[in-house]
């Protein structure tokens, strides 16, 4: 079964550079990214002997989460069902499930989406990826039952980056793409294992930088998405997202706010706040978490947090107790 001290930062880079890394540097043939994307219907995984478990358990449509940041999920063990994008992913070992940013999934509550649960028998490793870093944890199905560490942040600002161009490469899918996507992933998790755990990086939060946006589009809302996307943790203003994206402020406000039903800057409260309730699953501070998504003052960040969720920072942590990390 699961143990805590195997979802702590040092055996989760540990876990990286002994067992995953190295597999994907050989290209075992076990290993497959797959991009979760497309609206296809929901897939039928069969059971030992051939059997189909629709008529059993319909996926459940409704828990269903998206954020506004990619996710990776590798299959160390056994079988895992998730659905990704109107799809059940069925994951097998070696599989690794690449969700990109606003991408809907089922939740880590149990590895099954068509399959009985207690059919079920998975170990996935969860990433889940920033500019500043990755929120990472281990999960285990098991006979119906499932377990969870708690997540750790790892501080590397150059691994949101590499993600990016993963997502891109998988998607193009031009000539060699999944050489490229190969690289691409191996920088990703190898700047994983640099990363600096919370503790590791005790009053290090002041300068976590934010790396430059790595795809370009020709609508001006699409670029000031990404641009806030790629640096909502920096001291942003509407003319610095507009100088950015090469726009005039009034067309870029009027564009964002018919194509959004937002405000530029009421989506980047919702970018970061997103980032916010995340990372309040860790063991850091409110201040420290305040800061890393682009609040100088933390009380003005959690006047935000409970204006959009309802629930102050303190509040949302004691309903999510049970995943917070040590």
């Amino acid at each position: 079964m699961l143990t805590q001290r195997e979802g702590t930062a040092e055996a989760i880079r540990r876990l990286l550079s002994e067992t995953v890394i190295p597999a994907l540097e050989n290209g075992a043939r076990s290993y497959r990214i797959i991009l979760a994307e497309g609206h296809e219907p929901a897939a039928r995984p069969a059971l030992a002997g051939g059997r189909r478990a629709a008529h059993r358990r319909r996926p459940d449509v409704a828990n269903l989460e998206r954020h506004d940041f990619p996710e990776l999920c590798i299959c160390l063990s056994g079988v895992a069902e998730i659905q990704a994008s109107g799809t059940c992913r069925r994951l097998e070992r070696g599989h690794i499930l690449i969700v990109p940013a606003g991408v809907s999934h089922s939740t880590g509550v149990l590895h099954a989406v068509v399959s009985r649960p207690e059919t079920i028998s998975s170990r996935l490793l969860w990433l889940g990826i920033f500019p500043y870093g990755a929120v990472v944890n281990l999960c285990e199905s098991l006979n119906g039952l499932h377990q969870s560490t708690p997540r750790q942040l790892l501080l590397e600002r150059h691994i949101y980056p590499h993600i990016q161009e993963l997502v891109l490469e998988l998607k193009h899918a031009d000539y060699r793409y999944e050489l490229l996507a190969r690289c691409s992933l191996l920088q990703a998790l190898t700047h994983v294992c640099r990363g600096l755990s919370v503790t590791e990086a005790e009053g290090k939060f002041t300068t976590m930088g934010a790396p430059r946006p790595v795809e370009s589009d020709d609508n001006i809302v699409g670029r000031a998405r990404r641009y806030v996307h790629h640096n909502f943790d920096s001291n942003l203003d509407l003319d610095t997202i507009t100088s950015a994206v090469s726009a005039n402020k009034a067309h870029l406000c009027r564009a964002f706010k018919r194509d959004t039903g937002l405000t530029v800057m009421d989506y980047l409260a919702r970018v970061r706040i997103d980032a916010g309730k995340r990372l309040l699953l860790t063991s850091l501070k409110v201040s420290a978490i305040a800061q890393l998504v682009g609040y100088d003052d933390p009380y003005y960040f959690s006047r935000v947090f409970k204006k959009l969720t309802g629930l102050s920072p303190s509040e949302f942590r004691d309903q999510h107790r049970h995943d917070l990390a040590d």
